[in-house]
């Protein structure tokens, strides 16, 4: 059970202000990734209410089973944007260690590889339409993993975030989430220039994929890239 992207609709800073403001005096490197950071290519949007929610957002979610049985608390994804994600609370685990989240992140370079096993590989059965990456419906278990080393030479990188540190997940790098324990999370989506081919690449791939399934473009990358140069 998990609460994702919260308040689903008002906006962070209006909800919780308060922590809002505990969130942009905590993040690390502020002048790219809070939203008014002046690196930010975002922070250059003129406010008004078509401007794009990048977050903060609240990721909320009881601990999941750590089996090849179960899907974790989020989904294989990549998203357009980097993003910056803060764990806030880790309830123990049941032998009293440090409670947290796994964390599964693919290389940018091994998506392509990546993308042809879970559209051919039998034990993932993908028989949607579009992208099976896009399509947020999977979740790679440790089976997978082995799969994935053994016969596409793909190794992500796995690790376990705890309360009080931050991930930094690049724009266009295949990720999912595993809570060990129940967790609270705090993530902002933020345009930096160094990945902002990757940003525009994937823009019209999600254009693309809107084509098959219906969605909105949260981003505007081609209005937020003018507003950010004038």
């Amino acid at each position: 059970f998990s609460f994702q992207d919260w308040p689903p609709k008002k906006n962070f800073k209006d909800e919780f202000d308060e922590l809002y403001r505990s969130f942009t005096h905590g993040v690390p490197f502020p002048d790219i990734t809070r939203p008014d950071g002046v690196l930010n290519l975002a922070s250059h949007l003129p406010m008004h209410p078509i401007s794009p929610d990048l977050g903060p957002k609240m990721y909320n979610a009881f601990g999941t089973f750590q089996d090849d049985c179960h899907h974790g608390s989020t989904r294989l994804h990549e998203d357009v944007t980097d993003a910056v994600n803060i764990m806030t609370f880790a309830s123990p685990g049941t032998d009293g260690s440090p409670g947290g989240t796994q964390w599964v992140i693919f290389q940018r370079q091994d998506t392509p590889l990546l993308r042809q096993f879970l559209k051919e590989s039998p034990a993932i059965n993908y028989c949607d339409v579009g992208d099976p990456i896009h399509s947020q419906s999977i979740f790679v278990t440790s089976a997978h993993l082995q799969t994935l080393a053994d016969e596409y030479n793909v190794r992500p990188f796995v690790f376990h975030q705890h309360p009080n540190e931050a991930v930094f997940i690049p724009a266009g790098c295949p990720h999912q989430v595993s809570n060990m324990t129940d967790s609270i999370k705090v993530a902002y989506d933020f345009v930096s220039v160094e990945n902002l081919p990757t940003t525009v690449h994937l823009a019209e791939e999600y254009r693309r994929e809107r084509l098959v399934k219906d969605g909105d473009d949260v981003l505007q990358i081609h209005r937020t890239l003018w507003d950010a140069w004038i």
